[in-house]
């Protein structure tokens, strides 16, 4: 079951990595549609598989890091997606601005949890 986790989460890194290239492409600058809502969702579904991964899947010593560094991630673009939406008028809108230095950083961690489980993955079968 570990495997089919960890191979999951490469197709999640990689769902990021394009949520981060659309975000940073159009400068922070997202609407409010279809694409936005269905990563967004596949991202917080992953948050929850994570954390049931934590709790019922058998780790050896660093792999453990994966679900970790993905939970921190959503938890940090949680509490700063709160803090923003309470610094700015309340309006609805079509679209949302992230600042780019945010949306940089969501495109890296992408990258960087990618190759991480694509890394452990070739650990457990080396």
């Amino acid at each position: 079951m570990l495997e089919v986790y960890l191979g999951l989460s490469v197709i999640i890194g990689l769902v990021v990595i394009y949520d981060g290239y659309l975000i940073v492409k159009s400068n922070g600058v997202i609407g409010t549609g279809e694409l936005a809502m269905f990563t967004s969702t596949i991202e917080f579904i992953w948050a929850v598989v994570s954390i049931v991964a934590l709790f019922t899947l058998e780790f050896q010593s660093w792999q453990v890091l994966i679900p970790v560094i993905y939970l921190t991630h959503n938890l940090i673009g949680w509490v700063y997606g709160i803090w923003l939406a309470s610094k700015s008028p309340i309006e609805k809108t079509e679209k949302i601005v992230i600042p780019l230095w945010y949306s940089k950083f969501g495109l890296n961690f992408g990258v960087i949890f990618t190759f991480s489980c694509v890394f452990v993955q070739y650990q457990m079968y080396s």
